[in-house]
C-alpha cells in the first residue's frame, strides 16, 4: 500500500506534535525518522543520505526523489514509477535489491561492494560493472540491453537467465550457480581458474560450451592431484627433518 501525499503532511505534524515513536509499518506512512526527526518521503533533498535501510518495496513511487544514498539495503522489488538519475550511485549502500524492478532510463550504475539482487529485473544498461562485489542474482533477469558484465570475485546467480553476452569470463569468480541458464549466443565462457560451478546441465550445452567445460573439469581434475602430491611431498620432507632433529637431539 502506497500512502497518500496531501495526507503526509498532516501525519507528520500529528506525529511529531505528540512525540510518538513509529517502530513498525514505516514505509506504508510515507516517513523515514532520522536523527530524531521524521522525514516525507516525498521531500527529501538531492543527496539526502538515509542511514540504514530503506524499504520502498511494491509503492507507487511517483513524485519520489531517488537521487539519496542509503547506507543499509535499499529495497525497490516491484514498484512502481521508478525515477532514478541516468546514474544512479548505490557504491554506499551494502545491498541493493531490485527483484521485478524497471530500470529504464537508467545508463549508468554504480553498485554496492556487497550483494545485489536483480532477479526478473527489466531494462538494465547496457555495461554491468560488478567487479569487486561478493554476491549477485541475476536469476530470471532481462539483459537483452547488456553488452558487457565485468564480474564479480564472489558468487553469480545466472538461473534461468537469457541473453547473456558472447563473452563470459568468470575466471576470477569463486562460484557460478546455472539453472536452466540459455548459453545458446555465448561464443566463448572463461572458466573459473579456483573457483566452483553450480547446475550445470551439460545435456543442454552447445557442443563448442561443452567441449571448454569439459576440458576446465580435466585441467581441474589433473589440478587437485598436482597439489595432492604436493601435499604429500611436504608432509614426507616434514617427516624427514623431524627424524633428523630427534637424532641431533638424541646425540
Amino acid at each position: 500500500r502506497t500512502p497518500v501525499q496531501r495526507y503526509i503532511p498532516a501525519v507528520q505534524g500529528f506525529v511529531e506534535a505528540q512525540e510518538l515513536e513509529i517502530k513498525h509499518d514505516m514505509k506504508n506512512v510515507g516517513l523515514i525518522k532520522q536523527d530524531g526527526k521524521y522525514y516525507s518521503i516525498y521531500d527529501l533533498p538531492d543527496g539526502f543520505v538515509v542511514e540504514g535501510d530503506l524499504d520502498l518495496s511494491g509503492m507507487d513511487l511517483k513524485g519520489v526523489n531517488l537521487n539519496i544514498k542509503v547506507t543499509g539495503t535499499l529495497n525497490l522489488s516491484r514498484a512502481k514509477n521508478i525515477k532514478l538519475p541516468k546514474i544512479a550511485d548505490f557504491s554506499k549502500s551494502q545491498e541493493v535489491v531490485f527483484r521485478e524492478t524497471d530500470l529504464s532510463g537508467v545508463k549508468e550504475i554504480k553498485w554496492p561492494k556487497e550483494k545485489i539482487y536483480l532477479s526478473l529485473t527489466k531494462n538494465l544498461p547496457s555495461v554491468l560493472d560488478f567487479s569487486g562485489m561478493t554476491e549477485v542474482y541475476l536469476r530470471y533477469a532481462d539483459l537483452s540491453r547488456v553488452k558487457e558484465i565485468k564480474w564479480p570475485k564472489g558468487t553469480i546467480d545466472l538461473g534461468w537467465t537469457k541473453n547473456l553476452p558472447s563473452v563470459l569470463d568468470f575466471s576470477g569468480m569463486t562460484e557460478v550457480v546455472f539453472r536452466e541458464t540459455d548459453l545458446s549466443g555465448v561464443k566463448e565462457i572463461k572458466w573459473p581458474i579456483n573457483g566452483d560451478v553450480l547446475n550445470i546441465d551439460i545435456k543442454n550445452l552447445p557442443d563448442h560450451i561443452l567441449k571448454s567445460y569439459q576440458l576446465w573439469q580435466a585441467k581441474k581434475r589433473v589440478n587437485m592431484m598436482i597439489s595432492k602430491a604436493i601435499d604429500k611431498i611436504k608432509k614426507g620432507v616434514n617427516n624427514i627433518n623431524n627424524i633428523i632433529n630427534n637424532e641431533h637431539n638424541r646425540l
